[in-house]
C-alpha cells in the first residue's frame, strides 16, 4: 500500500462505529476539522493543481468551498506525493 509505506506504518479502513468515535461525524459529512479527538492530516498534492475543493460540513447534505493550501492550513496536513508514488 502507498500510503503505508509514505507513513511507515499499517493503513487501513476504520469502520463506522470507530469514525464516529474518533471523529465525531458520520461517514460522509464529516468536515476536515473540528474532530473529537486530533487526527494526522495527510494531503495528496495533486489536490493543489485543481483549484476550488468542497468539504463536507459536518452532515452528509452539507458542504463548503476551499482550496487545497486552506486544507493544509486549517488542518496542519502534511502533503505528500500519494499519486505520484503509484508506479504506472
Amino acid at each position: 500500500d502507498v500510503l503505508a509505506a509514505l507513513l511507515g506504518e499499517p493503513v487501513e479502513m476504520a469502520n463506522p462505529k470507530l469514525v464516529r468515535q474518533v471523529t465525531g461525524f458520520a461517514i460522509g459529512g464529516i468536515p476536515p476539522v473540528g474532530h473529537a479527538q486530533e487526527l494526522d492530516v495527510v494531503i495528496d498534492e495533486d489536490l493543489f493543481a485543481i483549484g476550488d475543493l468542497w468539504a463536507a460540513a459536518g452532515h452528509p447534505n452539507s458542504m463548503f468551498p476551499l482550496t487545497a493550501p486552506e486544507l493544509a492550513v486549517m488542518t496542519n496536513g502534511r502533503v505528500l506525493n500519494i499519486r505520484g508514488s503509484v508506479a504506472p
